[in-house]
């Protein structure tokens, strides 16, 4: 299982907005992101993999705990 909620600041073709993301999916759950561009799709998924660091959150991955902002936690990707 995966949670994560995340928020990060962005800027787009449309100026600055937050990306604000909170997912739960289950253990062979498939997941299709979609929208138009400049949303927060390709940054989201670059969060999730340690890609790029959100401002605030936590994402956990079957109980382990690779990001939490409040605590100061960020596993790095290769990890």
């Amino acid at each position: 299982m995966i949670r994560a909620r995340i928020s990060k600041r962005l800027h787009g073709a449309n100026g600055e907005f937050s990306l604000d993301a909170s997912l739960n999916i289950a253990e062979g759950e498939f997941v299709a992101l979609f929208g138009p561009s400049g949303v927060g799709r390709t940054t989201l998924l670059r969060c999730l993999a340690g890609l790029e660091l959100p401002e605030q959150g936590s994402i956990v991955v079957n109980g382990e705990t690779w990001l939490d902002s409040a605590a100061r936690l960020n596993l790095p990707p290769q990890q």
